[in-house]
């Protein structure tokens, strides 16, 4: 019988929303260096409030879903009491996050399969 924390079962969870913080991280930079070097200002500005509100919203639900994780994994390892309730709440938010950013976001179809233009 192995005697493993929950914690150490909960690595690849932990490497993965690893690997999404570094996503976000990045898409941060990528945004500061499309602000600050674009060419058309017109446009850039009115894609920040979009941008910002994605950005906010996916940080959010990550910082939601690194919370359950953690209440979870102490659950697992009865270093807490709480109910399963309580400790589900952040996924719950964070899952509530991904819903409102989905709704929110205008439909991003660069190649517009939905008017075709015919040249005659």
């Amino acid at each position: 019988v192995v005697r493993w924390t929950w914690a150490v079962v909960f690595i690849p969870t932990w490497l993965s929303l690893t690997a999404v913080v570094v996503c976000v991280c990045v898409y941060v930079l990528m945004l500061c260096v499309l602000h600050k070097v674009g060419e058309n200002r017109h446009e850039l500005e009115q894609r920040r409030v979009p941008d910002v509100l994605l950005l906010s919203s996916l940080s959010l639900a990550i910082l939601c879903l690194l919370i359950f994780v953690a209440l979870l994994v102490s659950r697992l390892d009865e270093k807490i009491t709480a109910p399963y309730v309580a400790i589900f709440l952040p996924l719950h938010l964070s899952l509530l996050f991904l819903l409102l950013t989905t709704i929110a976001r205008k439909p991003a179809n660069f190649c517009e399969f939905s008017t075709l233009k015919q040249s005659l």
